[in-house]
C-alpha cells in the first residue's frame, strides 16, 4: 500500500474540451457575481419563496466557486469538491420542492425546519447540561435550564405562527431530501412534464446520494481514495484531469440552472446574454 498523489505519477494536460470548460465556468461565475452583487434582497418585498431562492443561489455561488479552485491544476482535489457538489445538488432539489406550485406552503415548511432545528438543538444542550451541572457548560450566552426552556418556549411561539399562515399544523420534521424530490416528481408527473433529465429523484439518486459517501467517509467513500495501479494498491489523495471534467460539467450544469431560475424570477434575466451559456449546457452535456 502506498500514499500517493495522482500528480506525483502522471503529469496532468488538459484537452482543450477541460480548458474550454474550465473557462466557460470562470465566465458564466463571474458573470453570476456580477447580476447577483447588484441585485440586493429586499425581504419586505418579495415572498417567503424568492427569499429562499435568493439566498439559495448565493449560497450556490459560493459553492460553486470554491469547487473551481478545489479542481485547478496542477493538484485536482475531486472528492473534496464532490462534497461541496452534494450540497449543490441538494439546493436543486430544494428549490424544485418549494416553487413546485405556486403557493408558499412548501416555503413555510422548509423555512419552519430552522426553528424546528433549533428546538432540537436547545433541548438536546438542556438536557446535556443538565446531565453534566459540574461543567458550567454556555453556549451562546445560555448557562441555565432556565434559559434554554426560555429560548424554547419562543421558538414554539414562532413554530406555531408559521403553523397559523401554512393554515395546519407543521410537521414534526420536514419531508426528508427524497421525498422532497418525490413531491416535485409527482407534480411534474401530473402535469404531463416528467422525463428520465428532469426527474428530481434521479438527481437525489445520482448525485447526492452517491456523494453521501464521501462526504460521510462511510467506508464506501473511503474505499474511493483506493486505486489499482498496475496490479498494486494505492491510495490516492487527488484526481485526474477526467475528474476534474466530470465535476466541472456537473458544477457547470446545475450552477447554470439554479442561476437561470434566479434571474427569471427576479426578472434579471436577459436572453441574448445567457444564450452562449445555454447553448453551453446543451453542448457539455451531449459531449459526455
Amino acid at each position: 500500500m502506498r500514499f500517493n498523489k495522482a500528480t506525483d505519477m502522471t503529469e496532468i494536460e488538459l484537452t482543450e474540451f477541460q480548458k474550454n470548460l474550465l473557462s466557460y465556468l470562470d465566465e458564466i461565475l463571474n458573470y453570476g457575481n456580477e447580476k447577483m452583487s447588484k441585485t440586493p434582497l429586499d425581504i419586505t418585498k418579495v415572498r417567503k419563496k424568492k427569499q429562499i431562492l435568493y439566498l439559495t443561489t448565493c449560497a450556490t455561488q459560493s459553492y460553486a466557486e470554491a469547487i473551481r479552485k478545489l479542481i485547478a491544476p496542477p493538484v485536482i482535489y475531486d472528492k473534496a469538491a464532490e462534497v461541496l457538489f452534494r450540497s449543490l445538488s441538494e439546493a436543486l432539489i430544494n428549490l424544485h420542492y418549494i416553487f413546485k406550485d405556486r403557493t408558499e406552503k412548501n416555503a413555510l415548511i422548509f423555512m419552519a425546519d430552522s426553528i424546528l432545528d433549533s428546538i432540537d438543538f436547545s433541548e438536546k444542550y438542556k438536557k446535556f447540561s443538565h446531565d453534566h451541572p459540574t461543567w458550567k457548560l454556555t453556549f451562546a450566552g445560555l448557562k441555565t435550564d432556565q434559559d434554554w426552556q426560555l429560548q424554547i418556549d419562543e421558538l414554539t411561539k414562532n413554530k406555531n405562527l408559521i403553523s397559523k399562515k401554512t393554515k395546519k399544523p407543521l410537521p414534526t420534521q420536514i419531508p426528508s431530501l427524497r421525498n422532497r424530490a418525490i413531491i416535485a416528481d409527482r407534480y411534474l408527473a401530473k402535469k404531463g412534464k416528467l422525463k428520465r433529465n428532469n426527474s428530481i429523484e434521479y438527481t437525489y439518486i445520482t448525485y447526492y446520494k452517491f456523494y453521501s459517501q464521501i462526504t460521510h467517509l462511510t467506508m464506501p467513500g473511503l474505499e474511493r481514495f483506493m486505486q489499482d495501479v498496475q496490479g498494486k494498491q494505492v491510495v490516492i489523495v487527488d484526481g485526474s484531469a477526467n475528474d476534474l471534467e466530470r465535476i466541472a460539467v456537473m458544477t457547470y450544469i446545475t450552477y447554470h440552472t439554479i442561476l437561470r431560475f434566479c434571474l427569471q424570477q427576479f426578472d434579471l434575466f436577459d436572453r441574448n446574454e445567457y444564450q452562449k451559456f445555454k447553448d453551453y449546457a446543451k453542448t457539455i452535456i451531449n459531449h459526455r
